[in-house]
């Protein structure tokens, strides 16, 4: 027996959707009262405990205009962005975001950040980047962060007790809008604070108009430390509602009888660099964040085999060429499906050799799309690899005569995080693209193996 629609339903229902944000207020640190800024040979402070107007306005024109990054590139454009920055040379301030000390302060944002917004209070670290003005008038489109490394996480952003209106930070993502307002936050407090809000690099994020006032910012970078730190689980340890029903589904003999694979898209997107494309398996791997990192860590603590793959979907190269019902109707579109186990390089492969490259070349196996992931389709095991009558097309679509493995999508692969070019040639030779998504497979023993583990 394969899984049911409520099986898969009961563990689709436990992952809920983190919010990929935290944010909170603290009390102004009593040894971080003063902000020193210098450039060009003028220099000022700015007492934050009683910020004067003109230390305000002399740190403003002292700013250079912002820059943002866009494909590798650092860009002015007032229209898109606007607002000051400083470099963090010309730039002084005693903050320790890690305080634990009464006396100084207890500011203790990375433990929040660990605890509330990572997995099993994973290790991090955190870079200052730049210090951000933005005055009346300021704003910065809808953008998404520039990864600074294919270990950076996200951005953490401290906003010092300056008065301002405007200003909202507002986070979206497909289906979801959060809005941090740090001007009426730091208005509701009775003594000297910060505000602050981290997130994950890949949500699309924009700062809306400053209506009056300045919005201060300190800006880090945020970066997973290179050793995850082992998880206790202690007698009192909450077990997650994904574990207690993937645990029981694994004693149940009617839950993949015969062993199979389930699938889980990563919900995140994770920077990969253009010059190691072979290790970026690893490093996804390696960097997990929210529900990624929570399915992973499970599945691999239930004893059970967990890789990230790249999932290529093969289809779109022939979908002009087909129609609608064509590929409704055809078995052998199922078999354009491919887990691959690094991101392949088609530099030298024309189109009409993809599909063959890839199943011999990168550790692939082909796997069966099932568009309700709850009836996946029956592979044709009549395919070969000869020309039939259809034509040499067809044959070139086939399923060569192997059957494919179903995969149980708990969430289905849709970030197409691996670009891959390749040479397409018709009337002429155009730079053509396919896109691979990571996902993470999880390979379910058979019912009789999972017994006989228990014993």
């Amino acid at each position: 027996m394969s899984v049911t629609t409520k099986q898969l339903e009961q563990l689709q229902g436990t992952v809920a959707n983190r919010v990929p944000d935290i944010s909170g207020v603290a009390l102004l640190p009593p040894q971080s009262t003063t902000l020193f800024f210098s450039r060009g040979g003028t220099t000022g402070q700015l007492d934050l405990r009683t910020p004067e107007d003109t230390q305000v306005q002399l740190l403003a024109k002292l700013c250079e205009p912002a820059t943002f990054g866009r494909n590798q590139e650092d860009l002015l454009d007032e229209t898109y962005r606007k607002a000051g920055k400083m470099d963090i040379e010309n730039f002084a301030m005693n903050i320790d975001l890690d305080c634990q000390n009464p006396t100084l302060g207890q500011l203790q944002i990375p433990d929040k950040i660990s605890s509330e917004l990572l997995v099993d209070g994973r290790p991090f670290r955190w870079e200052l980047y730049k210090p951000n003005v933005y005055g009346p008038g300021s704003f910065f489109k809808a953008h998404k962060d520039t990864p600074r490394s294919e270990s950076m996480l996200g951005s953490l952003v401290v906003v010092l007790p300056i008065s301002h209106k405007g200003g909202q930070l507002v986070l979206r993502t497909k289906d979801e809008i959060w809005t941090y307002d740090s001007a009426a936050t730091l208005a509701l407090q009775n003594e000297p604070s910060i505000g602050y809000i981290a997130f994950f690099g890949d949500i699309e994020h924009e700062v809306l108009p400053v209506e009056s006032g300045h919005r201060i910012t300190l800006t880090y970078n945020l970066f997973f430390a290179q050793e995850p730190a082992p998880v206790v689980q202690t007698a009192t340890s909450v077990v997650h509602p994904f574990e207690a029903t993937l645990s029981s589904l694994l004693k149940d003999p009617d839950f993949l009888t015969d062993g199979g694979l389930v699938g889980w898209g990563l919900k995140y997107e994770y920077p990969v660099s253009t010059t190691a494309k072979r290790e970026a398996v690893q490093s996804v791997s390696e960097n997990l964040k929210g529900e990624d990192a929570l399915v992973a860590r499970i599945s691999t603590s239930l004893g059970l085999k967990a890789v990230i793959k790249v999932y290529i979907d093969l289809r779109e190269m022939w979908e002009d060429e087909y129609s609608e019902q064509e590929f409704d109707d055809e078995t052998w579109v199922d078999g354009l499906g491919l887990l691959m186990r690094s991101i392949p390089s088609l530099d030298s492969i024309g189109d009409e050799s993809i599909y063959y490259y890839l199943r011999s070349a990168y550790g692939r196996y082909e796997v069966l799309r099932a568009n309700e992931p709850a009836q996946p389709h029956e592979a044709n095991a009549s395919d070969d690899d000869s020309d039939d009558e259809s034509g040499e097309e067809t044959a070139t679509l086939q399923t060569c005569g192997r059957k494919k493995p179903e995969v149980w999508w708990l969430s289905e692969p849709t970030h197409a995080c691996a670009e891959v070019p390749f040479a397409s040639f018709g009337n002429e030779a155009q730079l053509n693209f396919i896109y691979g998504s990571f996902c993470l497979i999880i390979d379910i023993p058979s019912y009789a193996t999972r017994k006989s583990e228990e014993a």
